[in-house]
């Protein structure tokens, strides 16, 4: 027989875990297909909104073939490659003219993450202290990206 203790421990126990799984339900596993232009939501945007951004990638830690000041005119493709650094985390902030796709290693990882970029939108693109490529990919011959 249990005691009363032991019930309102057990009764907690499985109301917590309801509460968990009902919150991890909603909010959804993704497609796993990954979504580099999307905000995180829950408690990782939240937390992310408490600490900031990372800071801005210097232009002076940025190299590529297509650069021209803070205009990138990819013919096909270009390879933006972002320069080591002391920091743990810096993010690159791009802007398509037209619609591009930018690939790029996950931040303190070997996974390869890419974003479909429309016309005329904003993505990110976090990159941690090893620095790394970054590559744009236009649909046509030529694209203009800008860095704002």
């Amino acid at each position: 027989m249990l005691s009363r203790r032991q019930k309102i421990i057990i009764i907690a126990v499985f109301a917590l875990l309801v509460v968990l799984y009902t919150g991890a339900a909603a909010t959804g596993g993704g497609s796993g297909q990954g979504n580099a232009g999307g905000h995180q939501g829950g408690i990782v945007g939240w937390l992310g909104g408490v600490f900031g951004q990372p800071p801005a990638v210097a232009k002076a830690d940025l190299s590529a073939p297509c650069l021209s000041q803070d205009t990138l005119t990819v013919k096909g493709s270009c390879t933006v490659t972002v320069k080591k650094s002391t920091q743990d985390t810096r993010r690159l902030k791009l802007h398509a003219q037209a619609a591009v796709t930018v690939t790029s290693r996950a931040p303190q990882g070997t996974d390869i993450v890419t974003a479909d970029v429309d016309a005329d939108k904003d993505v990110s693109v976090t990159v941690d202290d090893k620095g790394g490529d970054i590559v744009i990919t236009c649909p046509g011959d030529s694209c203009v990206v800008t860095l704002p």
